[in-house]
């Protein structure tokens, strides 16, 4: 089933406007990401993929780096790709959301607990690998921490 989505111009609009008037263009790293997630995002988003969907196979991900973490030796590339992978989900989610006009409150905390499962997952692995368990759980924290903060801004009309 083939979906109508928006062009790059109008996601770039549509995702400034989310993300408290940001101007894309502004940076040449966000751009370039933005580009690049546009890219992946449109054929998925004309196949009709759900965001959803998209949101919840983030975590999968950083259960399956954690499972190749644990196995180390050459099973930490493997770890490592799988954790790029998520990274990409990460933005793909909210870029089909946008592109197929479905951005919605749901949608957004959906993907903000899937994000929290991903990052502990994440912290997991890198205990696997032997970093020692308080720089772990000192990263989630630091991670949690910088989130909420977000959050918080966000909710009180700050920029996301």
């Amino acid at each position: 089933m083939r979906q109508d989505v928006l062009d790059r111009a109008d996601y770039l609009a549509a995702w400034s406007r989310l993300h408290g008037g940001y101007d894309p263009k502004a940076s040449r790293l966000v751009l370039g990401w933005l580009s690049v997630t546009y890219a992946v995002a449109r054929p998925v988003a004309r196949l009709g993929v759900a965001p959803g969907a998209i949101s919840l196979v983030g975590p999968a991900l950083g259960g399956g780096a954690v499972a190749l973490a644990s196995l180390g030796g050459r099973w930490l590339v493997a770890a490592a790709i799988l954790v790029f992978l998520s990274g990409l989900l990460d933005s793909l989610d909210g870029a089909v959301a946008l592109l197929r006009g479905r951005v919605t409150d749901w949608g957004y905390v959906l993907d903000s607990v899937a994000d929290r499962c991903t990052d502990a997952l994440y912290l997991l692995a890198l205990w696997r690998v032997g970093a020692p368990a308080w720089a772990a759980v000192a990263t989630m924290f630091l991670t949690f921490l910088q989130e909420y903060a977000r959050a918080r801004a966000a909710a009180a009309g700050g920029a996301d």
